[in-house]
């Protein structure tokens, strides 16, 4: 009887194909949804300090935005905080020629992508590196059919794990930054001046201009984040670290 059945709903499905365009953009959120809450390499627990300053477990926001019949407790637009490990960071220059950023932030209970801006990533863009544990807080975005994300107003280190990146920072061996740079003057110096200010720390940077030949130094943090935007700026044959 199973069998007769089960061969009944395959001739069923065959004779019946689904029409692609008939997927609701609430279905496809429902699965991007999922898929941000599927398969995270590693999370964090919300801390004591973390609930008690009122952030949001990300994992509660996906499922209410996955529902058929729409969200319940969360809004688009809604303001609120969510905390957990940077576990990506990319930044971008805009069609104005200004710097954002894309920031995974994880917890134990799923992942959520933010969009940071300008005046965010002047504030609070030392703090959006990998590894880093931060309390954020900003605005819900639900567009289309993508899960939700987080438009950053700020970020902050959570349980003084600032002091734990640069602890370890501390112990590993310093490399420097070999960058070559059209000019002092060029576009790419104006992006390289913008991306480091971001990542502001103690670790050796040497420009060398093709121009004039001058070699010059300064510091920065140097976060796989950081020589990952120089390559995208100048190409990998004008970055070495080492």
């Amino acid at each position: 009887m199973w069998y007769a059945r089960a061969r009944y709903s395959e001739n069923r499905l065959a004779s019946s194909p689904v029409n692609p365009c008939s997927i609701s953009c609430s279905s496809a959120r429902q699965h991007a949804c999922h898929s941000a809450q599927a398969a995270r390499p590693f999370g964090v627990r919300l801390t004591s300090s973390a609930r008690r300053l009122g952030a949001a477990p990300i994992g509660r926001i996906l499922e209410d935005f996955a529902q058929e019949a729409g969200p319940t407790s969360f809004a688009d637009g809604q303001k609120l905080s969510i905390a957990g490990v940077v576990t990506s960071s990319k930044v971008k220059t805009t069609r104005s020629n200004t710097l954002m950023a894309y920031v995974t932030v994880e917890d134990s209970t799923g992942a959520m992508e933010m969009l940071c801006f300008a005046r965010t990533l002047e504030t609070s863009g030392s703090y959006l590196k990998e590894g880093q544990t931060i309390l954020a807080s900003g605005r819900l975005s639900v567009r289309d059919e993508k899960a939700p994300q987080l438009m950053c107003d700020s970020a902050r280190p959570l349980d003084g794990s600032a002091a734990d990146v640069s602890a370890g920072a501390a112990g590993e061996k310093r490399q420097t930054l070999y960058l070559r740079l059209p000019s002092m003057d060029s576009h790419e110096m104006t992006q390289f001046r913008r991306i480091a200010y971001l990542f502001e720390g103690k670790e050796p940077v040497r420009i060398r201009l093709i121009d004039s030949g001058k070699l010059i130094g300064t510091t920065a943090a140097l976060h796989p984040a950081f020589v990952r935007a120089m390559r995208e700026l100048l190409g990998d044959e004008n970055v070495v670290l080492k």
